[in-house]
């Protein structure tokens, strides 16, 4: 029976000829849409059928470039492409790993040390054989796309943030689930921990369940880890795990009562006030990352999901979308005080909002919205790019992109947005044109 790879923590970094396939740029024509108006350019990357990796871009404001993370079908490498921030044009793609059906990725930027690392899940067989692969972070040179260093890592790799204070790169672990004497267990789940100048693995820090979710507080040197049991009872819940972004030490644990087996959690920060949102069925809860108490629970009608953080204007706001039972397909976006946790504003959309990203300096606020999507999988009302003034919430317009939207990126230096698209499957989107990548403009 197939299942991922078992890695301990202290193997050895993988071959220099292996890290030597992300060296040339892809040998085939790469299909381009050049647009007027706010949507600069869309590039099709050809790989990814449905809405994952959930957080698949990064950038790099230093090197003036962005990372898209596509992960393929079957036994399919996963790839990175790099764009241009300035352009939106595409620089190189190469693999970094072998993913294979159901394997997870995620990936961030580190500007200080100009490194991109990104995290692919492996195939784990038992016994193991030739086919099997194991879990990597892979080191990028944030200028040149080329990997710099390979490290195994746990499995199912689930998200990457980094702390530019302590230059150290946290990379959460789902593990997998097995029966061992009759009971059901989480195992290879954790925290792996690197320093962010050499990708060098420092610690490994195990967590309650599975690891799904993280954020850093900055100011506060936490790092705020969500997990969850993904093989025990459905109302098993979650914890909430504080550790020390220096060492990497676990400070403080606290149960999530609201969270399922099914739940898809979310976390982000407030470094100022230091509140972490987390996301549960149908609730947002808020926690103090100095103390780890619960500060207070906000109920919602749907499924809040992405989440994100404004501390200029001490907003947060959250995608909270409804199943694709509701026939009216109708989503919200509310708008919350970071500091009281009062409900500022909550705004219907006709879809489902998704991925949210915060321009600062120009006071804005994307959320990309899927549409709506039937419980066949097929998009009956596109969505698009809503762009809110980040100050009371205000709808000021919709931009609509190639696709089903469902991550979003700024780079506030060039005035630029990234937004990922999967490949729809109604006349109107880009069906089999694999993911997409739309370059907006937010001046135009």
């Amino acid at each position: 029976m197939r299942t991922r790879w078992i890695l301990a923590a202290g193997l050895a970094v993988l071959t220099l000829a292996t890290l030597a396939l992300l060296g040339a740029p892809l040998g085939v024509t790469t299909p381009q849409y050049v647009n007027s108006g706010p949507v600069v350019r869309t590039l099709s990357l050809g790989q990814n059928t449905d809405l994952s990796p959930v957080r698949p871009i990064a950038i790099d404001v230093r090197a003036g470039h962005v990372f898209v993370l596509t992960l393929g079908e079957g036994s399919n490498a996963a790839l990175v492409s790099m764009l241009s921030a300035l352009t939106g044009s595409l620089v190189r793609t190469g693999p970094v790993g072998d993913v294979f059906g159901g394997g997870n990725g995620a990936l961030a930027a580190d500007y200080r040390s100009g490194h991109v690392f990104v995290a692919v899940d492996g195939l784990r067989e038992t016994p193991p054989t030739t086919n099997s692969h194991p879990p990597i972070v892979a080191e990028l040179d944030a200028r040149t796309g080329v990997i710099q260093n390979t490290t195994a890592i746990r499995t199912d790799p689930t998200a990457v943030v980094i702390d530019e204070q302590t230059q150290r790169v946290f990379i959460t672990s789902g593990g997998y689930g097995e029966i061992h004497e009759g009971k059901s267990i989480v195992r290879d789940s954790g925290v792996s921990i690197l320093d962010a100048p050499t990708g060098r693995l420092l610690r490994v820090t195990a967590v309650y369940g599975s690891a799904v979710a993280m954020a850093v507080d900055k100011g506060a040197h936490r790092v705020i880890v969500i997990s969850k049991e993904t093989v025990g009872p459905d109302s098993a819940g979650g914890q909430l795990s504080l550790l020390d972004a220096r060492t990497g030490r676990l400070i403080h644990s606290a149960f999530l009562p609201g969270m399922t087996r099914r739940s898809l959690p979310m976390v982000a920060v407030d470094s100022v006030a230091h509140h972490a949102f987390i996301t549960e069925d149908h609730a947002l809860v808020v926690f103090d990352t100095m103390t780890g108490m619960r500060l207070r629970t906000i109920m919602t009608r749907g499924v809040p999901a992405m989440l994100a953080v404004d501390e200029r204007t001490k907003r947060v706001f959250v995608a909270d979308y409804t199943s694709s039972s509701n026939p009216e397909g109708l989503g919200r976006i509310l708008v919350l005080d970071t500091i009281s946790g009062q409900v500022k504003r909550s705004i219907t959309v006709i879809g489902h909002p998704y991925g949210i990203a915060v321009d600062a300096r120009r006071n804005r606020v994307l959320v990309t919205n899927t549409g709506y999507i039937n419980r066949q999988g097929v998009v009956t009302r596109t969505g698009g790019v809503l762009v809110l003034d980040a100050s009371n919430g205000a709808v000021l317009r919709t931009i609509s992109v190639i696709g089903v939207p469902f991550a979003v990126a700024v780079d506030d230096q060039t005035g630029h947005a990234f937004v990922v698209s999967a490949p729809g499957m109604s006349a109107s989107t880009n069906a089999g044109r694999g993911t997409s990548v739309s370059m907006l403009n937010l001046s135009a």
